[in-house]
């Protein structure tokens, strides 16, 4: 099932490297250039993205997004995070949704080095791993590539608790972003499923009933899965919704 027809997918690709180009030039301007310095830019330009971008074909769709950080459910506020980032698309007049989930890594030169572990965090549900990737942010030429995590793994010798990467050969933002909304590059979810990857992040949702959250969400109540302690699928859920009317962005914070 690929995105409906009305959606412009150079409009989309157009918005979001964009954006990327904006958090990129920022995060690289300053220090420090960690992960968690990236992520901080990257949601506010969700925040602050314009509330009437129309990306309709024939006629307009208008996106809203909405920032739900996820609960810290390990000791002292310490977590197992299967990603930084999860991202749903859901456009409008189908059941058409999809969820990629992110672990962003700093790459110099297109070089980078992964430790099993964090590859393997974001394994622990088969929803999970088969929507799952490895964002290269590369603070040195400015570029940004993109390569599954099972591919990734895939490379991984048995033995080595690290394996360094050259990121040259990853999918550049633009060409993977077609190929996900396109189907190419993981699955769609049927929101219809008690036991989507939706429903999962649903529990993990902070400050806000299920019904603020996420369309349809009393559907969602699917038994919960035995996770390790402390485990959250990511630290923070981008929710974004394809509408015929313009939308208010906004951002849920916890209680």
């Amino acid at each position: 099932m690929a995105i409906p027809n009305n959606i412009d997918l150079d409009i989309v690709t157009r918005a979001v490297l964009g954006d990327l180009e904006h958090v990129m030039r920022g995060w690289t301007g300053g220090w420090p250039t960690e992960e968690t310095a990236f992520m901080n830019r990257f949601t506010e330009a969700l925040r602050t993205r314009h509330d009437e971008c129309d990306i309709g074909l024939t006629s307009p769709v208008y996106v809203s997004t909405r920032l739900i950080p996820l609960h810290r459910r390990g000791p002292d506020a310490t977590d197992l995070f299967g990603a930084d980032l999860a991202v749903t698309v859901h456009p409008p007049n189908g059941r058409f949704t999809k969820t990629a989930f992110f672990q962003f890594k700093k790459s110099a030169n297109c070089k980078l080095r992964l430790r099993r572990e964090q590859l393997n965090a974001a394994c622990v549900d088969d929803r999970i791993k088969v929507r799952s990737f490895v964002v290269a942010l590369d603070e040195m030429r400015h570029n940004v590539r993109i390569a599954s995590v099972q591919s990734l793994l895939d490379q991984f010798p048995s033995g080595p608790l690290s394996r360094g990467y050259n990121s040259s050969s990853w999918m550049p933002v633009g060409v993977w972003l077609s190929r996900w909304l396109s189907c190419e590059e993981a699955p769609t979810s049927d929101r219809m499923d008690q036991n989507s990857v939706e429903g999962l992040l649903i529990k993990y949702a902070a400050g806000h009933g299920e019904q603020e959250v996420i369309w349809d969400a009393d559907r969602l109540s699917g038994e919960p899965r035995p996770f390790p302690d402390g485990y959250t699928p990511a630290r923070v859920w981008v929710l974004t919704d394809f509408d015929n009317q313009a939308e208010t962005n906004e951002i849920f914070v916890p209680a």
